[in-house]
């Protein structure tokens, strides 16, 4: 069975695949050849896909600009919390998670109710926070976020509306 991802155009394909992953605060878009190919695809996704493919770029500004301009949107609220975790807004990404209901927020957390989930998503907020602009031990914490960017995303495009 074929990710959801693989319906998008190559270039932003290969977003889904970075190595080593993303920084947990990137200071510039990863390609900023892309922002324009992921803006035209906003005719084929619904809006959070498209917020998600900027910050999978890394373009925190653009994935903003698209997820405030739809809150109340299940998806666009989670893309609005883990993007100011990106720009380094730890207590905006915890203000917006306290806020969220996602489902996938449960998966993330590997937790059985919605406030352990959030308990979960704000200690992943803080060990970010202490990490600052460096590395993780490992990168434990860019992959947690790079999988759980990927995954929002695929979710996004089976069930975006």
């Amino acid at each position: 069975m074929s990710s959801p991802h693989s319906s998008l155009p190559g270039a932003v394909q290969a977003l889904f695949t970075r190595s080593p992953p993303p920084s947990l605060r990137p200071s510039k878009a990863y390609d900023p050849a892309l922002t324009p190919v992921i803006s035209s695809l906003s005719d084929q996704y619904p809006p959070s896909v498209i917020s998600g493919l900027h910050l999978l770029n890394d373009d925190i500004e653009n994935a903003h600009v698209i997820a405030q301009a739809h809150e109340g949107d299940t998806s666009c609220d989670t893309w609005h919390a883990f993007l100011h975790r990106r720009e380094g807004d730890y207590w905006n990404s915890g203000w917006w998670i306290a806020r969220l209901s996602h489902p996938l927020l449960l998966k993330f957390a590997n937790a059985d109710s919605l406030s352990m989930a959030k308990a979960d998503a704000k200690s992943f907020v803080s060990a970010c926070e202490r990490v600052g602009t460096g590395r993780s031990k490992d990168d434990l914490l860019e992959k947690r976020q790079y999988d759980q960017l990927r995954e929002l995303c695929d979710w996004d495009i089976q069930h975006g509306k």
